[in-house]
């Protein structure tokens, strides 16, 4: 169908009178079939480019819609990223501050033997976290 796309529409509306003038004039009566057939495509192919054009114009609409929306997702993947970022410090920053806490804990009780419920909830919260 992109052929169609090289008639330019005043042919068609030339064709399209040719085939009313055609089907209208009492002496071409043994054309009438060939002025019906020219109305019948001229007024198709119009049609045809004419829903062609409005649809191309949608497309060429929502492909700059698209590109301010690629404009904003940059925008908005930044602040994602900077939020990520932020909670990892936070997580890091605490989980070091257990891993201080559990140094200093150890250090009472390495040389003994037995394993304090203090330490088993001090390794349970750095679990969980």
């Amino acid at each position: 169908m992109f052929i169609l796309n090289y008639i330019p529409t005043w042919l068609l509306f030339i064709t399209l009178m040719i085939g009313l003038f055609g089907w209208l004039v009492k002496e071409f009566e043994t054309y009438r079939p060939v002025a019906v057939a020219l109305i019948f495509s001229s007024l198709f192919l119009i049609g045809f480019k004419t829903a062609d054009k409005i649809w191309q114009d949608r497309v060429t609409e929502l492909e700059k819609k698209v590109a301010e929306l690629d404009a904003q997702k940059a925008t908005v993947n930044t602040k994602i990223v900077t939020k990520i970022v932020t909670k990892e410090k936070i997580v890091k920053e605490a989980a070091e501050a257990q891993i201080q806490y559990v140094d200093r804990e150890i250090v009472k009780y390495n040389d003994q033997c037995k394993i304090p419920p203090e330490v088993i909830t001090i390794h349970n919260k750095a679990a969980i976290q």
